[in-house]
Order: C-alpha cells, then structure tokens, then sequence
C-alpha cells in the first residue's frame, strides 16, 4: 500500500511540474529539480535498508531528469535575460 501511494505521489507530483514546464514556467524548474532531489534522498535512504533493482533504477531515471531540468532551467534563463 504504502509503495502504491508513494508512486502515486511521484507521479502526480511530476505530472503536475511537467505541465508548468511545458508552458515555460520558470518557477517549475526549481520546483522540480528539488521534488527530484527529495524524492532521490528518500530512494537512496530506502535502498541503504533494502536494496532492489526497480528502485534502483527509478532513483537513477529521478537523476537524469533532475540533471537535464537544470541543463534547460541554465537555457531558459539565458533566453531571458536577453
């Protein structure tokens, strides 16, 4: 139960960030790259106690979406400034 409303949360959270970004909302960058990173620190905590290959693998997904949000964040910033 408690994995079902925890990927239920990431998903909604991510859904809901990803549309502010689609509309070009500078605000949602910030937003999620730190929902990312929350949800990276409590992926990491949950595999020190018990590792798997699934949680592994979407704590590595979080990552590279984390990364390449602050790449385009870095972009759109630049654009407007101009």
């Amino acid at each position: 139960l408690f994995g079902a409303a925890y990927l239920l949360a990431h998903g909604v959270v991510k859904v809901v960030l990803v549309a502010a970004l689609l509309k070009n909302q500078l605000w949602a960058y910030p937003w999620m790259i730190g929902f990312l990173g929350i949800f990276i620190a409590y992926q990491v905590y949950r595999l020190s106690l018990k590792p798997s290959l699934g949680l592994t693998v979407l704590t590595i997904l979080d990552a590279i979406i984390a990364w390449l949000t602050y790449r385009e964040y870095c972009k759109q910033l630049a654009v407007a400034r101009r």
